[in-house]
């Protein structure tokens, strides 16, 4: 798990659940989305039949802290705002690209 450092406060809505099944990182969150751009899509929830619509589009930055407790940036080329999504998802393969 992820936890997201915001300079207002901290809590379990900066929590970063990091998913290896997921194709790409997804927030409810758009604070965590710059360069905003509008979306039609739509994500369909793993294990479930629920469609789930995708509001916006964007890079997803995000400030982490390593494993000595110091704050680290990570900058996700694309991810999907999707308002209605439980958890925050940290795709693995968008980390590794």
């Amino acid at each position: 798990m992820v936890h997201a450092e915001e300079e207002k406060s901290k809590s379990c809505d900066d929590e970063w659940l990091i998913d290896s099944g997921a194709s790409i990182t997804m927030t409810s969150d758009q604070r965590y989305v710059q360069g905003k751009q509008q979306s039609s899509s739509c994500v369909q929830q793993a294990g479930k039949d629920d469609i789930l619509p995708v509001d916006h589009e964007g890079e997803i930055l995000l400030t982490a802290t390593d494993e000595h407790g110091r704050p680290t940036s990570l900058n996700i080329p694309r991810g999907l705002m999707i308002p209605d999504l439980g958890h925050h998802l940290l795709s693995i393969s968008s980390i590794i690209q």
